[in-house]
């Protein structure tokens, strides 16, 4: 692993900064986190990565901003090579730049290589908004998922067919019981695929923290004359379905600016 190492940073012009975990026993968890690393010096330790005595179970990299090019340097290494991907259970992509292209080259890899994951997490990342179907897809065939982090991705920045797509995953994987989707913008569409997933789901903790859709108006009744539509909160629609989530037990709704109509709803649940 070290002299691949060596001939990596030779071959791309770097200076060599020996990573920890070729400096100390990892028991397969590789810690990169906060490292301040650049594309190239990334890049520079795949092919040791790929080359360790024993298979990897942990790869976390957030606190590093990494771009696609790197990341799809490591997606391309982990389809080629299986101590990169065989027994990884958790992997952290979280603050990194991930483009589309490098998201469904994760998905390829997520009905796969790596579908034995259980703990995945991509927060902090502005992913852009037509990735989400073939991500979702690919979370949904992790059927071992225990665990997943999305804050601070921009769900529901423009659509809410991304809100959509990431709640299909909720229902899809049985052992998923950790979510995160706290900084996002859950909307009316998001928050009732929500509360339809959330009774089939075996979800126990849910973090929707600083997830503030406003008011939305529905449909105007007709009582013999002309009424307008009422303003609501469209997380209403999510506190109605509580009582259905039999599983969950720690839901986080922090800066979601819940008024008294929530309180009542949440009395009634």
């Amino acid at each position: 692993a070290e002299s691949a190492y060596f001939l990596a940073c030779d071959r791309g012009g770097l200076l060599p900064h020996m990573p920890r975990f070729l400096l100390h026993a990892t028991d397969g968890i590789i810690d990169l986190s906060n490292s301040s690393l650049s594309d190239d010096s990334f890049q520079a330790m795949i092919p040791a990565l790929a080359r360790l005595g024993k298979p990897i179970s942990c790869l976390d990299l957030h606190g590093n901003t990494l771009a696609s090019m790197a990341l799809r340097a490591l997606f391309a290494a982990m389809a080629q090579a299986p101590a990169l991907s065989a027994r990884l259970v958790r992997l952290d992509l979280s603050d990194t730049r991930p483009s589309a292209e490098a998201l469904r080259s994760l998905a390829e890899l997520l009905r796969g290589p790596l579908s034995g994951l259980e703990s995945f997490a991509l927060c902090r990342a502005p992913l852009p908004d037509g990735a989400w179907g073939p991500l979702a897809e690919g979370l949904a065939s992790a059927g071992r998922l225990e665990r997943l982090a999305l804050a601070d991705v921009g769900l529901g920045r423009y659509v809410q067919r991304s809100c959509v797509s990431v709640c299909s995953v909720l229902e899809a994987c049985p052992r998923l019981a950790v979510v995160d989707l706290s900084g996002n913008f859950f909307e009316a569409a998001g928050f009732d695929a929500l509360a339809a997933a959330l009774p089939r789901s075996a979800l126990r903790d849910l973090d929707l923290s600083s997830n503030t859709a406003g008011l939305v108006t529905s449909a105007p009744q007709q009582h013999g004359g002309d009424a307008a539509g009422a303003a609501y909160a469209p997380i209403l629609q999510l506190l109605a379905a509580l009582p259905e989530a039999r599983c969950l037990q720690h839901l986080r709704l922090q800066n979601c600016l819940l008024d008294y109509a929530a309180d009542f709803v949440l009395i009634a649940s």
